[in-house]
């Protein structure tokens, strides 16, 4: 979902999503992500395309498709009930206390 929730607001490059993904996640590595990447490819979630960087080699951008926007509504709104329910049940009193 957060990878998705990246690729949404822009188009990522795999480097750059790593470094993204880091600052929230410290334990993320190069393998997990590019994994992640795959995955999200090969269920058409994202699109890959190559661009000519300033500094170097051409680099592999990644960008959500149709069909990922519609899955990541869903997970957005699974997560909120998930959410909803862990507040009716006073989860957030217990981990506040």
């Amino acid at each position: 979902m957060c990878m998705l929730l990246l690729v949404n607001a822009r188009d990522l490059y795999g480097y750059d999503a790593m470094k993204t993904m880091q600052s929230y996640f410290p334990e993320v590595d190069g393998a997990n992500l590019y994994a992640v990447l795959r995955r999200l490819s090969k269920d058409l979630l994202v699109t890959t395309y190559t661009k000519k960087s300033e500094s170097g080699p051409e680099r592999k951008y990644y960008s959500i498709t149709q069909h990922g926007k519609e899955r990541l509504v869903k997970l957005c709104n699974d997560w909120a009930a998930i959410d909803n329910l862990l507040r009716d049940f006073g989860y957030l009193e217990l981990i506040l206390n």
